[in-house]
């Protein structure tokens, strides 16, 4: 629930993005760890490198198959009226 202003500056979209994936990952984390370790849980290294291998893991996924198509439709007759669009 963002303003149509605040939607068109992309540092800002990077960021709430940023914070969502991480409030995400850190209320999942609290919702886990207690259950399994109780007391003896900790923030460290492993939590720090699952994270690591799953964004590289999409990173990679997601540049490999957008490498391999074509980004922008070919022949498309309202391609041109889509980028001049402002709401």
């Amino acid at each position: 629930l963002m303003d149509a202003d605040f939607k068109r500056v992309s540092w800002i979209i990077n960021l709430v993005g940023t914070f969502l994936l991480i409030g995400h990952y850190v209320t999942i984390y609290l919702v886990v760890i207690p259950s399994t370790v109780g007391t003896h849980g900790s923030f460290g290294v492993p939590e720090f490198g699952a994270i690591l291998f799953f964004l590289g893991l999409f990173i990679l996924v997601v540049g490999t198959a957008l490498g391999k198509v074509p980004l922008e439709v070919k022949g498309n007759p309202y391609l041109k009226e889509s980028e001049n669009y402002q709401y």
